[in-house]
């Protein structure tokens, strides 16, 4: 794959756990003057630990980078902004003509939101076995 084809941050790993290894990312000086900042949250936050795929020959302490493919990255924004807002915006379309009531309204499209964040746990394995990281020694 060429690089348009995946995400990429430097990290250092932190931990390994049976296999899996831990890779702290923190937020790097470029996030200030990346347009896509807003929807990314990687420079809203200090730090992150990303779980990412077991591999043989790193070590606690390198540095890395972690690599999420493209297809990867738009499904989550795909469950975590897209599908959110979709529900939100319909619901609320479709049961204002209905319900005269804001308050009624409101309290049902956040009820089905809920609903929505409830099934996105209830299902987090199978969603997080889709969701892969992996790491790459830095050249």
């Amino acid at each position: 794959m060429n690089s348009n084809d995946n995400y990429c941050h430097q990290g250092v790993i932190v931990g390994m756990d049976r296999g899996w290894i831990d890779v702290e990312i923190r937020p790097e000086s470029a996030c200030a003057g990346c347009h896509a900042k807003g929807i990314c949250g990687s420079s809203e936050s200090k730090t992150r630990i990303v779980r990412a795929l077991p591999q043989i020959g790193f070590s606690v302490g390198e540095r890395v980078n972690v690599v999420i493919t493209r297809s990867m990255g738009l499904r989550a924004v795909l469950l975590a902004y897209v599908i959110p807002l979709s529900i939100l915006t319909i619901l609320l379309l479709l049961l204002s003509s209905v319900i005269p009531s804001e308050v009624v309204v409101g309290g049902i499209v956040l009820a089905a939101l809920a609903v929505y964040l409830l099934i996105l746990f209830i299902f987090r394995d199978k969603t997080n076995s889709k969701f892969v990281f992996k790491v790459e020694k830095l050249h």
